[in-house]
């Protein structure tokens, strides 16, 4: 929303701040407004909050810090080696007793234990900040839809309004889409038939059917409905269960009407890839989850068609 300083479109921050109070009288005068909304919005709905990552200043950070213990650690390898080569006979024998070194350093005369603590603490700065980074690296990327959806809620008049300004406008931008991450823990999200149905399906349904109903709506704004991500989870897991139970029986129903072998085996080939495939799409299985059940049902298929006569009885 800013603009360049002596244009005839130039409004202040003070100006911007002004208008969006005399808003709030307005039709956003039932929702809070600035990031006090905004935080209202995302406590309440934590599935579409999305917050940046900031990997290139961690990487930085981390790399500042790497390169300081690096220093640090050949400092150390120094004064190690000027008390074991020197001739006081007290710091000689730093390097079998830490309690002589830490007696002498409270007079002032050891620079080792001195070092030693320092590295320390930033071995703290550093780990800590690993740590972190590593965490930052699992975290799940925003869905794309609650991405759109976020940012709808931060433009629409009636929500965020554009409240954000200056520099802090940029912060979701799409040129940061790789850089988000949400407060969903990955083991606790949802599989990828369901982040299909919140998707794509989601949107279809909502312009047929959802609009129209007011028992999925959170009151927010006529334009704006948000669904129960647990609703769309069961929803999910009872289309899955359906066909985890229809698949297999169909596959069995075709076979028995067909007669000739080679058939019957390319039949067993189609079923049995299909039956993979879903389980790969439809379900978080890992490999060789989805290839032992993919075993199994190709061996119950092969147990029916070697029970039976090619006449079907």
């Amino acid at each position: 929303m800013a603009v360049d300083e002596g244009t005839p479109e130039t409004r202040t921050d003070e100006t911007v701040a002004s208008e969006r109070h005399e808003d709030e009288t307005g039709p956003k005068s039932n929702v809070s407004s600035g990031y006090y909304g905004l935080a209202e919005f995302i406590s309440t709905t934590p599935e579409v909050a999305v917050f940046r990552k900031f990997g290139l200043l961690n990487m930085m950070n981390l790399l500042r810090l790497q390169a300081e213990l690096q220093d640090m650690e050949q400092q150390f390898a120094d004064v190690w080696m000027e008390d074991r080569d020197c001739d006081d006979p007290i710091r000689k024998l730093y390097r079998f007793d830490f309690r002589l070194m830490r007696k002498n350093a409270d007079g002032g005369d050891s620079i080792q234990h001195d070092l030693l603590v320092e590295i320390g603490n930033k071995l703290k700065e550093y780990n800590s900040a690993l740590q972190a980074v590593m965490a930052l690296q699992q975290a799940s990327p925003p869905n794309k839809l609650n991405l759109k959806s976020f940012r709808f809620w931060l433009e629409n008049e009636t929500m965020g309004n554009g409240f954000l300004s200056g520099i802090e406008a940029a912060i979701w931008r799409e040129a940061n889409d790789e850089d988000f991450a949400t407060v969903t823990s990955p083991s606790g999200g949802p599989d990828k038939f369901t982040e299909f149905l919140s998707g794509n399906f989601l949107s279809i349904y909502n312009a047929l059917i959802g609009r129209h109903s007011t028992s999925e709506r959170k009151h927010i704004d006529e334009t704006f409905r948000l669904y129960d991500p647990m609703k769309l989870q069961r929803v999910g897991d009872g289309i899955v269960a359906a066909l985890s139970a229809i698949l297999p029986t169909i596959a069995i129903l075709v076979l028995y009407f067909v007669s000739k072998m080679i058939v019957r085996i390319g039949l067993i080939i189609v079923f049995t890839t299909v039956f993979a495939v879903s389980l790969a799409l439809f379900t978080e299985a890992k490999k060789i989850e989805i290839f032992s059940a993919t075993a199994a049902f190709a061996a119950v298929e092969v147990v029916f068609v070697g029970s039976t006569s090619v006449g079907g009885t």
